[in-house]
């Protein structure tokens, strides 16, 4: 199973996420954490966080390797990109 060290956190705040590249082993699980005072998502290909509300979170696990780049359907202009190793 994971341990909680195992996670990284990519920060949702100013219209940007944060780091905007973040380099993980595989098996690891992000946390999208919003702490702005909109909702945002995390969208790629192949996952979708959906809205997370202002103060919330939503964990995604990364379990094949490759680079995943992500936006934010409400804003397009954020981007974003994650990379498994």
């Amino acid at each position: 199973g994971a341990t909680a060290s195992a996670g990284k956190t990519v920060g949702i705040q100013n219209f940007a996420f944060h780091p905007g590249t973040l380099k993980v082993k595989r098996g690891t699980s992000v946390t999208f954490a919003n702490s702005s005072n909109t909702a945002h998502t995390a969208t790629s290909g192949s996952f979708d966080t959906k809205r997370i509300a202002p103060g919330k979170s939503k964990l995604v696990q990364f379990s094949q390797r490759g680079t995943f780049a992500y936006h934010c359907k409400i804003h397009p202009f954020m981007k974003g990109k994650i990379v498994v190793e």
